[in-house]
């Protein structure tokens, strides 16, 4: 490997990868390279890498580097060229382009219509054939990124208004089939230590760099579980620059990151009385807070929503939809800083959290794991992988389509029992990181009794930290890995 220019060695990892998934690898350091000059999803960039950069020949990948910046240069539109956007489509009557494309069904709109927004440009109430929208139903749950072909027709008049703006063609970005078949055979081909090395450079990471020990490479999958595992929740807190966001902004279409002082009620719930505004539990796998504040949670009933939905799985917005099912898992993502051992001591580690939900035991009973984000090394160029690892997008569609359906919360039982003494809260939380992350390491649902040992133990000690907390803000029984019992 030499990091003066872009030759590197294939390792044993990447022969097998290039061996056992054609065409749905990507060398990493090339989309991070692109990333620090353009502001578009990492899915986006290894679409147009896996397109121009399919191939281990450097000249050929200094070639297609060079047609993947002139793509992005042509293609993606700058969210502040929106009025240029619209005198290019009067002026030439047709442009291609590279956005995230949404849709709403207007059903009052003379017996219903469908209308596209072009979330970067700016484009909205943009005409588009029914036949695309059924073609590519996720445009309808969030919308999906897509080189698009837009016409401008001035004759186009509609409700006495003109709608001049057409989606002609659109192509998703986005592969074409994800098979868990297909998946769990090629798993068959890697010892346990090197899927898991393969999926940490999934995510970016260089797995052999010394700092990633066998127990942080752990902490970074426990990352990954809510994408893999319904209705999942997880909690890390710990210093700047560690990479607690990173996987749930990047990683997926499917997971959303909230900022600031997103996040309410309305947002995660939906809108009362409005069909049109459906909530973020609806339609995403994971909706992770980064750095959480605001006033989401200072109303009784906001929490409660939260509490309720967090339990159960299940809302009411207290209109005639009735109680609504979800499988979207939430995350709390902070910062914590200091000494840990010092703030263990004198309070509890889930101080860095607003004041109105700091000191609600019922609403952190909830999560299912508390990730120790000050075990995790501050990320160095270093970190970052110069190896192949899988394209985002088919790693999502693998996590959403084929792990996330699979439930094995009843695997441990095959070498182990719980305790009388862990409750029933506990037990569910244990097992749902179990089940995650045998679905990422052994997604064949098969491990032996000394790797089962490990994850049991790992899942009850994210939850007993949990408990840890709840016991120094109200006195309650703690979680033990004591009572687990060996078949």
């Amino acid at each position: 490997m030499n990091g003066n220019n872009s030759t590197v060695m294939l390792d044993n990892l990447d022969q097998k990868l290039i061996e056992l998934f054609p065409g749905r690898v990507v060398r990493k350091d090339l989309v991070y390279k692109l990333k620090v000059g353009f502001s578009i999803p990492v899915y986006v960039l290894e679409y147009l890498l896996g397109k121009y950069c399919s191939t281990t020949d450097e000249e050929e990948i200094t070639q297609g580097l060079q047609l993947v910046k002139q793509a992005i240069a042509d293609r993606v539109v700058r969210a502040d060229q929106g009025e240029l956007i619209k005198a290019r489509l009067k002026r030439s009557g047709c442009m291609k382009a590279i956005d995230l494309v949404t849709v709403n069904f207007d059903e009052k709109d003379q017996g219903g219509k469908y209308w596209a927004k072009l979330a970067t440009a700016g484009l909205d109430k943009v005409n588009i054939d029914d036949k695309i929208v059924e073609k590519n139903e996720r445009v309808l749950t969030g919308g999906v990124w897509a080189n698009i072909e837009l016409t401008y027709d001035e004759t186009i008049v509609h409700g006495g208004v003109t709608r001049p703006f057409v989606i002609q063609r659109m192509q998703p970005i986005q592969v074409a089939s994800a098979r868990i078949d297909e998946w769990i055979n090629a798993r068959k081909h890697f010892t346990r230590e090197e899927w898991v090395d393969v999926l940490l450079r999934a995510i970016g990471y260089e797995a052999k760099h010394p700092d990633f020990t066998w127990r942080r490479k752990l902490l970074v999958l426990l990352r990954l579980i809510p994408m893999a595992e319904k209705n999942y929740n997880m909690i890390e807190l710990g210093p700047r620059e560690t990479g607690k966001s990173f996987v749930y902004r990047e990683v997926s279409p499917y997971v959303i990151l909230l900022s600031g002082g997103q996040g309410s009620v309305a947002d995660l719930f939906g809108w009362k009385h409005r069909k049109d505004k459906p909530g973020l539990v609806v339609r995403y796998d994971a909706v992770a807070f980064d750095e959480v504040t605001g006033d989401n949670f200072k109303r009784e009933a906001d929490k409660q929503m939260y509490k309720g939905y967090m339990e159960q799985g299940s809302f009411s917005r207290g209109d005639d939809k009735g109680t609504i099912s979800s499988e979207a898992g939430i995350v709390f993502n902070g910062n914590i800083d200091g000494d840990i051992q010092s703030i263990a001591r004198t309070t509890h580690l889930l101080t860095a959290l607003p004041e109105y939900i700091r000191n609600d035991t019922a609403f952190h009973d909830r999560w299912h794991s508390y990730l120790p984000g000050w075990e995790l090394p501050k990320l160095k160029p270093e970190h970052f992988t110069t190896h192949l690892g899988f394209v985002a997008d088919y790693l999502a569609e693998i996590f959403h389509n084929e792990l996330r359906p699979l439930n094995f919360t009843d695997i441990y039982d095959k070498f182990f029992a719980f305790g009388n003494h862990v409750g029933q809260r506990d037990r569910k939380a244990a097992v749902r990181t179990i089940s995650g992350l045998l679905k990422l390491v052994h997604p064949d649902g098969n491990c032996s009794k000394e790797e089962m040992a490990e994850y049991v133990r790992f899942a009850l000690e994210m939850r007993r930290r949990v408990k840890e907390q709840l016991k120094r803000i109200n006195p309650i029984r703690i979680l033990s890995s004591e009572f687990i019992l060996s078949r």
